[in-house]
């Protein structure tokens, strides 16, 4: 007996797993980003296959917890709970309660979507210069709205809308003149729309104006947060001299 726990220990001792750390991510699903395959329990999504695969690279195994509120999520990384959330901008207010790894995608684009043939006017234009009013479409309050504050008071009317088709919807039928969304998602959601909608003469356009922000990870703030931030920004560094991002994202979004 004695002999053949030795040997169990000695196994045990060889597993290839037996250093393989793990990496807890608090996960808030964004369509093309990072995407909860129910089925198989598993992230997809370009970002969601991009930092999965830098953590096999660098011998992790991934774990993950699914919040829908990204304000929750955001908390499970101050407070330790979880290593990092990702994808998310990096604020300053952010940044006194997390780590932020170096840009995944630079730049993240916020792009002024219109009917073009509704608003010819509009299209490849600075619509900060026009006079008349435009109102702008949001989403839930929040895609749009921070962006729309710093125009002139007689053009930041804004009428919100709950879901992206609803928000498609309105650039159609011409309920709204502008709608500000990220680029990856507004051409998604485009497509989506035409797919549910085939009679539709509806083309997406885009204004001149275009807001350019970086994407990251926050990790925890923590030695543990120092330590997954250094190796993560190596990796990160070296992939993106390639075009494994751009790959991805054409596999969720089409080509770009």
């Amino acid at each position: 007996m004695k002999k053949v726990t030795i040997l169990l220990l000695l196994l045990a001792s060889c597993s290839p797993h037996k250093d393989e750390e793990i990496v807890t991510f608090a996960i808030n699903p964004w369509f093309p980003y990072e995407i909860y395959n129910e089925e198989d329990k598993r992230i997809e999504g370009a970002t969601g296959e991009y930092v999965d695969l830098i953590f096999k690279e660098l011998g992790f195994k991934s774990d993950f917890i699914i919040e829908p509120d990204f304000a929750r999520a955001q908390y499970l990384v101050a407070t330790g709970q979880v290593d990092a959330i990702y994808t998310i901008l990096e604020t300053e207010e952010r940044k006194e309660h997390m780590l932020f790894s170096n840009s995944i995608i630079t730049p993240y684009d916020n792009v002024f979507y219109i009917n073009k043939y509704e608003n010819p006017q509009y299209e490849n234009a600075d619509i900060y210069n026009f006079d008349d009013i435009i109102i702008f479409g949001s989403l839930n309050g929040e895609v749009g709205a921070g962006i729309v504050v710093n125009l002139k008071p007689n053009i930041k009317f804004i009428r919100n809308f709950e879901k992206y088709q609803d928000l498609m919807f309105g650039l159609d039928k011409s309920i709204i003149d502008v709608a500000v969304l990220e680029k990856y998602n507004g051409i998604y959601e485009y497509n989506e729309y035409i797919k549910s909608n085939p009679k539709s003469t509806f083309e997406l356009g885009q204004t001149s104006n275009t807001l350019r922000q970086d994407l990251k990870i926050a990790f925890q703030k923590s030695d543990r947060g120092e330590y997954l931030k250094s190796k993560f920004d190596m990796k990160n560094e070296e992939l993106r001299a390639t075009d494994v991002l751009q790959r991805l994202f054409e596999k969720y979004v089409g080509k770009l």
